[in-house]
């Protein structure tokens, strides 16, 4: 039995090594400025695409980093990455209109969630070797199916239904 608590902890501590030197590379490691095809499926099919590309490099200031979304030709976002606390990996997206998103950072993968106009979006981006992966999944949070009511353990799940799905795989310059 101790053999097995001893093996158990071992695969748990290298489990948890990756996130913690992923989180020190991010986002200095992540700068640069990423390209790529955004792909647009409202549903089971991609429907349009468009070139993206996303920059992210270090500004002036202490803990922030330019966080610049293009999509297309004219559609450009400078918004600014903020550090909260580096150590937990809590990051916010300053849109730099009153409007700041959290973010945070999970192993080599940083995601925020937030509702815009009785819209839910999850927008992740992952970091795998030389691909950046952005995926945004979105849909509308007053369509909730409730279930589960008979079941001790919890007081009923909410479901919601996914009406979009974007994915961009970028290469760094």
């Amino acid at each position: 039995m101790l053999r097995y608590n001893i093996l158990f902890l071992l695969v748990i501590t290298l489990v948890w090594l990756p996130p913690s030197q992923a989180q020190s590379a991010f986002p200095d490691g992540w700068a640069g400025i990423w390209r790529g095809t955004l792909y647009i499926a409202p549903g089971p099919q991609v429907t349009d695409s468009l070139p993206m590309s996303l920059t992210i490099a270090p500004t002036e200031v202490d803990s922030a980093w330019q966080w610049t979304l293009q999509y297309g030709a004219d559609d450009t976002r400078p918004y600014v990455l903020r550090a909260v606390d580096r150590k937990k990996g809590h990051y916010q997206i300053d849109e730099r209109n009153s409007i700041v998103l959290d973010g945070f950072l999970f192993g080599s993968a940083f995601s925020s969630r937030f509702r815009v106009n009785h819209t839910l979006i999850l927008i992740s981006y992952k970091l795998r070797g030389e691909t950046l992966e952005m995926e945004i999944i979105s849909g509308p949070d007053n369509e909730l199916t409730l279930t589960g009511e008979e079941v001790e353990e919890v007081e009923h799940i909410d479901s919601w239904p996914l009406r979009v799905r974007q994915v961009a795989r970028l290469t760094r310059e």
